[in-house]
């Protein structure tokens, strides 16, 4: 009996010294709970707590306790699971880690922002049991918007779920922001709800890769999978192109209808929209327009920036569809042959900003144009909202 009672008492003491460590912290400030990782470094970590997470919770690059500020380098294991009330999360700039599990049951959580920084933002994942399978970190939750600050990295094969992002099919809008330099193979496989997708301007190349199935190399472009509808393209991006690798990140995509293109895009490949066959509206603002369009017969509008200088050989070439261009800027683009046919110039509409209309009724090409109108000022005015709209990058 006395073993007995005594392997009672062990077994309940370590029971509470592992409950003790779980959720043990060392201080908490706004809310937010923290262990201490390195006293001299200043570094410490999100962790749970007394309380469970709820609404929206910020976590910053630094926290300040006991007059020292201390550099939040990452989320621990678990740190919120279970939190069912958490309905957004905003990840530092510190932070380097995120541990496996820590939004784990966050059946509420329906936005992220990974804050830009200068570290890769390392993610873990769901993993349940011990025959390694698992789940993406975010696979529990709901989320709606997220917003990509930076680099992150993850293990990518089944026991952790793909990605962080695999199968959320409730996941509509979705940012990529300037400090992001490449997106991995099937980042986004399976979210079946994405409709807005904006890479936001920046001078660096964004590299995209696939969806790739099996070993035989079949593939699909990144964003196959996504019922894309919107799309801005701040900056150039680079792919593999060909069968294995589906062409292009949106060959393919018939629920795309609208398609912005920012100041400092140079280079987006010649078949980029390939096979988006319901492409309506095109908004251009990059300096020179290239071929990205060609042989889209269903845009039915143009909207030329005020940045626009030229636009290149053939690079509306096929496209029939065009029932209206706008040029908002003073000063006419430069336009290569091949782009417009007879027909378009009898029957499109060209409208140009207030004041322009002489000169544009006089600059080649342009001048082609049997029906070119002046835009009233409300007119113009409802246009460069719309440009300005769809040109400046918004956060999910």
């Amino acid at each position: 009996m006395k073993n007995v009672n005594f392997i009672k008492g062990l077994f309940f003491t370590l029971l509470m010294l592992y409950s003790n460590v779980v959720f043990a912290y060392t201080f908490e400030v706004g809310g937010i709970y923290y262990n201490i990782l390195s006293a001299t470094d200043l570094t410490c970590e999100v962790t749970s707590g007394d309380k469970k997470y709820s609404g929206s919770i910020d976590i910053p690059g630094v926290v300040t306790f006991k007059s020292r500020n201390i550099n939040v380098v990452g989320v621990s294991e678990r740190a919120f699971k279970g939190c069912q009330e958490l309905t957004s999360v905003s990840i530092g700039k510190s932070v380097q880690r995120i541990g496996n599990g820590a939004f784990s049951g966050c059946t509420a959580l329906k936005s992220v922002n990974i804050q830009p920084g200068e570290h890769i933002l390392s993610l873990g994942c769901n993993i349940y049991d011990d025959l390694g399978s698992g789940e993406g970190l975010f696979y529990d939750c709901p989320l709606e918007t997220l917003y990509l600050g930076r680099n992150i990295e993850y293990d990518k094969d089944y026991s952790c779920g793909y990605s962080p992002f695999y199968g959320i099919k409730t996941l509509s809008t979705v940012v990529i922001g300037s400090g992001v330099t490449s997106i991995n193979n099937g980042a986004f496989s399976g979210c079946n709800a994405l409709k807005v997708l904006n890479i936001e301007d920046g001078y660096e190349t964004l590299s995209l890769g696939c969806n790739i199935y099996d070993g035989s190399g079949s593939g699909e472009g990144l964003f196959y999978n996504c019922p894309l509808e919107t799309l801005y393209l701040g900056r150039n991006i680079e792919y593999e192109t060909g069968y294995n690798y589906g062409y292009s990140p949106f060959y393919g995509i018939e629920t795309l209808t609208n398609v912005s293109i920012g100041g400092s895009v140079t280079s987006l490949g010649s078949s980029v929209f390939s096979g988006c066959n319901n492409i309506s509206t095109i908004n251009l603002n990059s300096e020179i327009v290239r071929n990205w369009f060609s042989g889209i017969t269903s845009i039915k509008e143009v909207i030329i920036g005020k940045n626009v200088t030229s636009i290149t050989y053939n690079a509306f070439s096929g496209c029939t569809g065009f029932a209206s261009i706008y040029l908002m800027g003073d000063k006419a683009p430069i336009v290569g042959s091949g782009n417009f046919t007879d027909a378009q110039y009898v029957n499109v509409s060209l409208y140009v900003a207030k004041g322009n209309l002489k000169s544009h009724q006089t600059a080649d090409t342009w001048k082609n144009f049997w029906e070119i109108k002046e835009l009233s000022s409300k007119e113009q005015k409802n246009k460069e909202e719309k440009e300005e709209k769809d040109s400046k990058s918004k956060k999910a």
